[in-house]
């Protein structure tokens, strides 16, 4: 975890009140999120204000506003008298972020077919081919939030950002799932071909396949049973590309 500097936090504390409390907080919740992301965090860590106002060297007041908001991320949980503990991430709830995914995706995807330019291909393209990384999921990240992004809905980009975050944490729990694969790079080049080619339906069916082909390695690794991996299959999408 990186705490702020001496001089960061001498130049935070010259601001505005206000706004040094409000950048502290936004660096608390950075780290943190990281953390917890990364499994550095381990579901069930219990997060004292008072223990992370010392490690950081900063008031409990912004501390309390970082663990609020990741309270609302649903990354930790308040518990009275006690503190913050880091929530648990269950298979179900991995699965529902993988379903709704695979609509967010798929109209991500055909907004960004309508927008892209060429210096964000060549972007996209530059992500794809990065095989090794110390942080391959944010790598990933910055790839599918990236597409987001280009089709211009806010909301969009922070929804999937959100989904991105919950299934790296079950991902981490997977041997191979984390890593650089064929499979996958295959997938993400037929999402930029597509794109490219400024093609919306072959760009929606393309962030799709790629998801539901995501699913169905996280269903390999788990115990789910062959019912319950049928219902969490991403559905079809075919109503949102006008």
């Amino acid at each position: 975890m990186i705490s702020p500097t001496h001089e960061e936090t001498a130049s935070l504390t010259s601001q505005d009140p206000g706004a040094a409390r409000r950048n502290c907080a936004e660096q608390v919740y950075s780290a943190l999120k990281s953390d917890i992301v990364k499994g550095i965090l381990v579901p069930g860590t219990l997060l004292s204000e008072s223990a992370l106002a010392t490690r950081f060297g900063i008031s409990r007041t912004p501390v309390r506003e970082a663990l609020t908001i990741l309270a609302r991320d649903g990354l930790v949980t308040t518990l009275p008298q006690r503190g913050h503990v880091v929530n648990t991430v269950t298979l179900t709830e991995a699965l529902d972020a993988f379903r709704l995914r695979g609509i967010l995706d798929a109209e991500a995807a055909a907004q960004a077919a309508r927008r892209i330019n060429d210096a964000q291909i060549a972007h996209l393209r530059q992500l794809i081919e990065i095989r090794e990384s110390d942080d391959l999921p944010a790598v990933n990240r910055e790839f599918h939030t990236g597409i987001a992004r280009i089709g211009g809905n806010r909301l969009l980009v922070d929804f999937v950002d959100r989904l991105l975050m919950c299934m790296e944490r079950i991902l981490l729990l997977g041997p191979r799932a984390s890593t650089w694969t064929q499979d996958g790079y295959d997938e993400e080049l037929a999402i930029v071909e597509a794109l490219a080619a400024h093609d919306e339906k072959a760009a929606q069916e393309a962030a799709l396949r790629h998801v539901q082909n995501s699913l169905a390695l996280v269903l390999r690794q788990s115990d789910l049973e062959p019912q319950a991996a049928l219902q969490a299959q991403p559905a079809r999408v075919g109503v949102l590309v006008q």
